[in-house]
């Protein structure tokens, strides 16, 4: 009952889209870290996809000391 993540949080698609999490749907790419830091991509199933009308976590963005978040 409780998401990772609300639902109006903005990822990447692995094309550089940026998009709402309850825009996504099954099967789309999305840009994601792996454990160690590192850029990948992930696809997105049936299972990770949350009750749009829930409310979840907040995100923190970090920037690096080049500019990067």
């Amino acid at each position: 009952s409780d998401p990772c993540f609300p639902s109006s949080s903005i990822v990447n698609k692995a094309d550089g889209t940026p998009t709402r999490l309850d825009a996504l749907k099954e099967g789309d790419k999305i840009v994601s870290a792996t454990a160690e830091g590192s850029l990948t991509t992930d696809t997105v199933s049936l299972l990770s996809l949350a009750k749009p009308a829930a409310s979840g976590k907040k995100f923190v963005t970090l920037t690096t000391a080049s500019g990067a978040t």
